[in-house]
């Protein structure tokens, strides 16, 4: 796969279910986007319905492979920067794509060479638009998600650090600031967010294999 394949990889791991337009306006013509975005469906990353594209679970499988900087093949297997974030009373909670809507804590790739303290704060602020007031580490969770017909669809190791900010943010619609009984209430939760959040476990090391049907193919409900 090359680069300009994964950059486009990477645009729908950022928002999935993007027009062809939107992405496109990320290539100049020499780039020969629509022969990459052609490859790339035809190999099954990417799922085009309702004249939008979606990561297939194949296709966000391949985004741990490379960095999402510099779009460079991964030599190691790299963890997951995961956020328990609260501001007041409420907690952020990411609304991902799937064939049910899927409510996840907000991540971000780690990346080599990165210092926790300063350049996971840069990070955060980038992605999130917020300055990080406190920042601890909680736990490592290596977290294998298998189908109901036993294929991974994941196999990821995450950081899960406690971020505290100044004050609620504004996000976009795929972010929701919510209180533990909203929460609570939430169908289709990501694991961690049980974990993390309703059980509020402290354990410095877990590991945990997850059974189900988590289908990143599908439009945003």
């Amino acid at each position: 796969m090359n680069i300009k394949q994964r950059k486009i990889l990477h645009l729908l791991e950022t928002c999935n279910g993007q027009k062809y337009s939107g992405l496109y306006k990320n290539f100049n013509e020499e780039d020969k986007f629509p022969y990459h975005l052609k490859h790339l469906v035809s190999k099954r990353y990417i799922n085009k319905r309702n004249n939008a594209y979606f990561l297939t679970r194949l296709g966000a499988q391949t985004t741990q492979d490379f960095n999402s900087s510099t779009l460079e093949e991964r030599k190691l297997k790299i963890p997951i920067n995961v956020f328990v974030c609260k501001c007041q009373d409420k907690f952020l909670i990411r609304k991902t794509y799937s064939e049910d809507i899927c409510y996840a804590l907000p991540g971000i790739k780690a990346e080599w060479g990165a210092t926790y303290d300063k350049d996971m704060s840069t990070q955060f602020q980038k992605k999130f638009g917020a300055t990080i007031k406190k920042i601890v580490y909680r736990s490592t969770l290596h977290l294998l998600e298998r189908t109901t017909n036993n294929e991974i669809m994941f196999d990821d190791i995450l950081l899960i650090f406690d971020v505290e900010i100044d004050q609620i943010l504004e996000t976009d619609k795929q972010f929701r600031w919510l209180t533990l009984e909203e929460i609570q209430k939430l169908p289709n939760k990501h694991k961690p967010v049980d974990i993390y959040l309703l059980e509020n476990s402290q354990q410095k090391f877990m590991e945990i294999l997850v059974t189900s049907n988590f289908n990143l193919q599908a439009e945003d409900l």
